[in-house]
């Protein structure tokens, strides 16, 4: 026997229509809160053991943090990596709007893996694994402890199906209606994930009256390059005098034949078909 990972951090969001339907997951957490892998440890000799758990930038394949611990019981062992990554991460406006209306967050988020290595007590050959298929997510935010998904951020996160209205992505903001301010730059955030590679995403913005009836509204193109980070959008300020209300909402399009991503945030083994 040896030590595996019985759970990860992550959420099942929906099954997709594969016979036998597959899971798919939300991968992004909020590095303020715990990020935790639970390993099961089967027997006596592997409470016994050390695990030594490496964190790794996926991409660059970074050493980011190292880290040996001890299960001391059979069951599950749980280890939080979040402190270990939440130190990468910062928090800095400088958005910029030259090749569209959303521009990535630099420091907002790290995507990462992890390696295991199983050390027996008795001498036994090292059992090493690594978990770089299934690469995590942690942002630079806070969820509200007692949330039901904790610190998965699967509210926050788009995926390319049309999920039903409780389902759909929320802009990362606490306000159910933000106020713009004539004159005054006004953006939201969002998150824009390695999911979306290949897929024409855009923003519809639409002018309502007082009476919240639409006046005009606008379909714009974001930017490709921009994804695999949280991204500041910009909200244009409207147009029509009697404009009171602008209503903004995300929208996939078609495939992008050709685009540019920077290399160390695509997925190790990641191939596009043309």
């Amino acid at each position: 026997m040896a030590i595996t990972i019985a759970i990860r951090p992550r959420t099942v969001a929906y099954y997709n229509d594969a016979s036998p339907p597959v899971p798919v997951y939300s991968n992004w957490n909020a590095a303020w809160n715990p990020i935790v892998y639970e390993f099961a440890v089967p027997t006596n000799n592997d409470r016994k053991s050390a695990l030594i758990v490496n964190i790794y930038e996926v991409g660059t394949n970074t050493l980011l943090a190292s880290n040996t611990i001890r299960p001391f019981t059979t069951g599950n062992l749980k280890h939080d990596v979040g402190p270990y990554v939440r130190s990468y991460l910062f928090s800095r406006y400088q958005p910029d709007f030259t090749s569209g209306d959303n521009s990535k967050d630099n420091g907002n988020s790290i995507q990462f893996y992890i390696t295991y290595t199983q050390k027996f007590e008795n001498g036994h050959a090292d059992i090493f694994n690594s978990d770089s298929a299934r690469p995590i997510v942690a942002s630079c935010s806070a969820m509200q402890f007692g949330d039901q998904n904790n610190g998965n951020m699967i509210t926050y996160t788009p995926f390319n199906s049309d999920l039903d209205e409780e389902s759909k992505m929320k802009f990362m903001t606490c306000f159910d209606r933000p106020i713009m301010w004539k004159g005054f730059p006004f953006t939201l955030s969002f998150i824009y994930p390695t999911d979306l590679i290949s897929i024409q995403i855009y923003k519809k913005e639409s002018q309502l009256n007082v009476n919240k009836q639409l006046l005009i509204a606008d379909d714009i193109n974001l930017d490709p390059t921009q994804v695999g980070f949280v991204n500041n959008l910009l909200i244009n300020e409207p147009d029509e005098t009697l404009a009171k209300f602008m209503k903004v909402a995300l929208y996939t399009g078609e495939g992008i034949p050709n685009y540019y991503v920077d290399p160390g945030y695509v997925d190790e083994g990641y191939e596009q078909v043309l």
